[in-house]
């Protein structure tokens, strides 16, 4: 039995991707009549598969740990089959069908897969270092720890596949499909996805560094804290997609289109913009130190920046929205600037805003504060129709302020906030003074959110009536 070692390349394999991949000749196969495990032949296993999946009697085969090194598998049906351990280095299975078979620490170094069929297949901790997947089917196939360095998985289909802490450095996946894909802390430095399809893909904490990413689908992807730093993006989609403290310092988004992204916080420094979209972005706290970007596109029109333009007008300086309406400072109070921000983001289908705090300016009237993240959205739909907005607001919440028993944020905050509550991630911090039963005024909280639906309702409808 040969021994690998996850961390290092087998001993008769030059660093490079070997020759086969390049063009040369391929390592020479050995016919399965050559082997044998525990006491049977590989014919006789695979018979017995065979006759096992018709329901002829038979069993299910059990390769754990064989020795299948340069084996000419090519074709063969191990539907569910147990292949942990197997070794299987330079072998041959192009157009097996792999369906839920178990391939768990499997070593597939330099071996052929493409074409092959591996749905709901285990393939956790195996290594498939230099292997050929091209136009594989791995659609909802367990790769968790999965080494896959400088493989070849041109389109081959790994939607919703579990890929977490999976070593793809190198790969390539050009016009593959991830969509779904699970790629949570998955080393991706160099892989080259060009064209790839990886809409809602999670690919949080992901390194992506140098990584060719263009002209991929990338729409409504989870990519917070992932390392994209140098990536190129050119003409990729990342519609909705959530970047959020994202490193993507010195990347290459030319033509990119960024509408309804969230780029938080990310680091963009040196990045390169030019023909990007970013219509309904939300930019707030984003670094865009040395950027380059000669021109954007917005409502379909190009506008143009001289050099260092674009860095000083667009620089993530927070954007504050406040209004004033007709009604007590309360947690019913909390629940309104709520409806209204989620009401305006539901209608623009993007994120607007959100409810940065609320303060009482009398005992009438509350003071709302948003976080505005798109910018020119808000310019141009909402503050021109702020003033009848609060109109039809105040006209409806003047007959609906709550039941009496409805909980005033006053006797629960210290004199010294002054009536301020003031949000973070949308959850509300409340400077519970130490005699409070904070149990009982979440219970409360949730009792008065039941309370407010119909008042919620009717924000929706105002909001949708008023912008229209």
């Amino acid at each position: 039995m040969i021994a690998v070692d996850k961390g290092a390349r087998h001993p008769s394999r030059p660093t490079q991707p070997k020759a086969r991949n390049q063009g040369g000749p391929a390592p020479a196969l050995r016919s399965i009549a050559e082997f044998s495990h525990k006491g049977k032949s590989l014919p006789q296993i695979l018979e017995a598969h065979r006759k096992w999946l018709r329901g002829e009697g038979g069993e299910r085969a059990d390769l754990r740990k064989a020795n299948l090194i340069g084996a000419d598998l090519g074709g063969v049906y191990l539907i569910g089959a147990n292949l942990s351990g197997a070794i299987m280095i330079d072998a041959r299975l192009s157009g097996s069908n792999l369906i839920g078979a178990n391939l768990q620490k499997a070593k597939l170094i330099g071996a052929d897969l493409s074409g092959s069929d591996l749905v709901a297949a285990n393939l956790n901790g195996s290594i498939l270092r230099e292997a050929n997947l091209s136009k594989a089917n791995l659609s909802e196939a367990s790769l968790l720890g999965v080494v896959l360095r400088d493989a070849i998985l041109r389109e081959a289909n790994l939607n919703f596949a579990l890929l977490e802490g999976a070593l793809l450095d190198g790969a390539i996946l050009i016009g593959g499909n991830l969509e779904g894909a699970k790629l949570f802390r998955s080393e991706m430095s160099k892989v080259n996805l060009v064209g790839a399809r990886l809409a809602e893909a999670d690919m949080r904490e992901a390194n992506l560094a140098g990584a060719n990413l263009s002209g991929s689908d990338l729409k409504n992807a989870a990519i917070v804290e992932a390392n994209m730093a140098g990536a190129s993006l050119i003409g990729a989609d990342l519609g909705k997609a959530d970047m959020r403290q994202a490193n993507l310092k010195g990347a290459i988004l030319r033509d990119a289109v960024l509408n309804g992204s969230v780029l938080v916080n990310a680091d963009l420094s040196g990045a390169d913009l030019s023909g990007a979209s970013l219509e309904g972005a939300n930019l707030l706290g984003w670094v865009i130190k040395g950027v380059r970007c000669t021109h954007i596109l917005k409502d379909k029109e190009i506008i143009r920046f001289s050099p260092g333009e674009f860095e000083s007008r667009y620089a993530g300086k927070e954007k504050i929205s406040e209004i004033v309406l007709a009604f007590p400072l309360s947690v019913a109070a909390v629940f309104v600037g709520q409806f209204l921000s989620q009401a305006i983001n539901e209608e623009a289908g993007f994120e607007v805003m959100a409810l940065k705090g609320v303060e009482a300016i009398s005992n009438e009237q509350t003071k709302f504060t948003f976080s505005v993240f798109a910018e020119d959205y808000y310019e141009k739909e909402i503050k021109p129709r702020q003033a009848q907005l609060s109109a039809s607001l105040d006209k409806y919440l003047a007959d609906h302020r709550g039941s009496k028993d409805e909980i005033y944020l006053g006797d629960f905050l210290p004199g010294k906030n002054s009536g301020v509550v003031r949000m973070r991630q949308d959850r509300l911090v409340t400077y519970l003074p130490s005699r409070t039963n904070s149990r009982i005024f979440q219970e409360k909280m949730a009792e008065q959110y039941k309370r407010m639906e119909k008042i919620g309702n009717r924000i929706r409808e105002a909001v949708t009536a008023v912008l229209k």
